[in-house]
């Protein structure tokens, strides 16, 4: 038996004060897997929960400590509910339905005891209110049309990988019959030079598809739009995408340049070095100034350097990678991460800690989405269902996992 007494409550709160999303949980489940999820969780005036909901899960908080005021929305992210738990009010928990957008905003420190079923996901489809999807315009075909047909190659690039990404991941693929998607996708492995299925780039771009993959491109929204229509679903989300892909394809193409100045040596020839590299460790030795130097970038708000220089980073990656595929497995000698694949996790964990900056600017955000989604369609590095990936091409408010605490990458040990 488990007491929940004043000891575990303080020790649980400490633990929420030194941790960088001022929350902590304490489970009482055994296992993630588990199909009654009941823990407590501490939480700080000033952390962070987006307005998520669960599709298929009810969830009750009971409020042990403290104060918070718990907010319920529509789909059209107007506050439905406004209540403030306090024992001294009398108002102890709420019981939240399934599919209700909600969240918790901390008004003195508090300690929630939380119940919901299992098992763990860690993310939902549309898990996450979408505000800026809720504000985004109409886009009709027509104009997509246009905006497709007048696209060089380099647009082209950037329009077609994110919005790949944006139908797999938004779940809009799913709305659809599979064979409605399928020639698109085959068309986008022929342009971006790889074959479905396998590891990385595989042969040439094939540049001569584009008219077709700009046509099968206009048949798969007009079929995401009939089937909303029909089904009278809300287009907020397909209007979000839309309206990324134009602004994209009406930009000129962001340069995202190599930026040197850094203390630890000329970054050029860091990553040089690393993509020469024959011991796995040589990767890191190489990589880790590079990796400490971004990080100081990033924290003196120099954001748009420090995303030329990840880019530069994944771009180097990849040329180690074609020389040496065993590094990049998801094991190395079945035992432990290789150090090349430890790099590529801390570049990526550190692209959402910049992409997590509340004052990124959001021209900047979305040439760095788009960029990132055509240097993925290339290296095929992450996949779109995974977590880590997603929430690099989501922004403050928007990802579902917390990157504020990129100090721990001074674990490092860097070589200098």
């Amino acid at each position: 038996m488990k007491i929940i007494d004043e000891s575990l409550l303080s020790r649980v709160g400490k633990e929420a004060q030194e941790s960088p999303r001022l929350r902590k949980n304490y489970n009482f489940h055994q296992s993630l897997d588990d199909r009654c999820h009941r823990f407590l969780n501490a939480l700080l005036p000033g952390t962070v929960i987006p307005i998520h909901h669960h599709p298929t899960k009810d969830e009750s908080f009971i409020l042990l400590k403290g104060k918070v005021r718990v907010l319920t929305y529509d789909d059209d992210g107007n506050v439905l509910e406004d209540v403030v738990l306090s024992q001294a009010d009398g108002r102890y928990g709420v019981d939240i339905p399934k599919n209700t957008w909600h969240t918790i905003e901390v008004i003195d420190n508090a300690i929630l005891f939380e119940v919901k079923e299992g098992p763990f996901i860690p993310h939902e489809q549309e898990g996450i209110l979408n505000m800026k999807a809720i504000k985004a315009e109409h886009v009709g075909i027509d104009e997509i049309k246009a905006i497709l047909v007048g696209m060089d190659v380099p647009h082209a690039e950037l329009v077609h990988a994110l919005f790949k990404f944006e139908v797999e991941y938004g779940s809009l693929k799913w709305k659809i019959e599979p064979e409605d998607f399928e020639k698109y996708e085959d068309l986008c492995y022929a342009f971006f030079g790889r074959q479905n299925g396998f590891f990385g780039r595989d042969f040439e771009s094939d540049v001569s598809v584009l008219p077709e993959l700009n046509d099968e491109c206009v048949k798969v929204i007009d079929a995401i739009q009939k089937v909303i229509k029909e089904k009278n679903e809300p287009e907020k989300y397909l209007n979000y995408v839309l309206n990324r892909l134009r602004n994209i394809a009406k930009r000129p193409v962001k340069t995202f340049a190599i930026h040197e100045d850094s203390p630890y040596g000329i970054i050029t020839e860091r990553l040089e070095k690393a993509k020469k590299a024959r011991m796995n460790i040589s990767v890191k030795k190489s990589l880790s100034p590079v990796l400490h130097s971004i990080m100081q970038q990033i924290h003196g708000g120099q954001y748009e350097e420090a995303a030329g220089n990840l880019f530069a980073v994944f771009n180097s990656l990849e040329i180690i990678k074609d020389a040496h595929h065993s590094w990049f497995e998801r094991w190395h000698n079945n035992e432990t991460p290789s150090e090349a694949r430890c790099m590529l996790g801390i570049a990526a964990e550190m692209y959402c800690h910049l992409r997590q900056q509340e004052n990124l600017p959001e021209e900047l955000a979305e040439d760095m989405d788009a960029r990132l989604a055509a240097i993925n369609e290339w290296t095929t590095f992450y996949d779109w269902s995974n977590d880590d990936y997603a929430d690099m091409l989501r922004g403050y408010g928007e990802q579902y996992g917390d990157h504020t605490n990129i100090d721990q990458f001074k674990e490092l040990q860097f070589v200098f």
